[in-house]
């Protein structure tokens, strides 16, 4: 397979066993999780991670294990570089958000569909809002920025790496801002296909009831037994 066509993930991951495990699993059932490469960027600090990752056997795995602490910003541009590295589209996933079973194949769907629109710099994978069972396989846009569980393309890639923020801490914020400035879009599906699930040891959540009112989401794709249907924006 050539490099245009290889599927590939990346995560980042750092402190959190117990969400890298479910996230593992969860994407150990994903649909066409097989056809993939993953592509863990681990902190150093927690062994239990690093054992988490090693032991993937559900695809192949290429695990970077960082000298140092390099912080989420830096670790996310580091991981990003070795996807673009392999391919010119790549899925991202932080160690708090869950896939659901068919989220690889709406992922998939948005690479061809919207790989030359170029009002859209990325795919996000969720969504907060109530949804209809007539809106299940709906897509939507929306400015400008998403970071759980993304797909981003090479070309995209090429016009952010210069403009990424150094705060190793803070480089969504800075990402969504110059996305707004430049009036571009992310697409999402109507039903979440992913769900966070970072209620505790988040850089950015105070609280568990937080987390419950601004991040977890009611409405996804895990709450259902979904039939393959047919995508379409609206």
């Amino acid at each position: 397979m050539n490099s245009k066509s290889q599927k590939v993930i990346t995560m980042v991951l750092w402190n959190r066993p117990d969400y890298t495990r479910t996230v593992l699993a969860a994407l150990r059932a994903c649909e066409g999780i097989g056809d993939y490469i993953l592509l863990p960027h681990v902190e150093p600090g927690n062994e239990q991670v690093l054992a988490l990752v090693n032991s993937i056997d559900f695809a192949e795995t290429r695990v970077t294990l960082n000298p140092t602490r390099l912080g989420i910003g830096r670790n996310t541009y580091l991981a990003w570089q070795d996807g673009f590295r392999k391919a010119d589209f790549i899925i991202h996933i932080e160690d708090d958000t869950v896939p659901s079973r068919d989220c690889l194949r709406y992922m998939e769907h948005c690479r061809r569909t919207y790989r030359d629109d170029q009002e859209i710099f990325s795919i996000s994978s969720y969504n907060r809002a109530p949804c209809r069972s007539l809106q299940h396989y709906h897509i939507s846009r929306r400015p400008p920025y998403t970071c759980w569980l993304i797909g981003v393309w090479m070309d995209r890639w090429q016009w952010i790496k210069s403009r990424w923020n150094p705060d190793p801490e803070r480089y969504a914020t800075y990402l969504t801002n110059q996305l707004r400035h430049y009036q571009l879009d992310e697409v999402y599906p109507l039903l979440s296909r992913s769900q966070n699930i970072g209620a505790e040891n988040g850089f950015h959540v105070p609280s568990a009831d937080w987390h419950r009112a601004n991040h977890h989401t009611e409405h996804w794709a895990g709450n259902y037994d979904l039939k393959p249907g047919k995508y379409r924006e609206v």
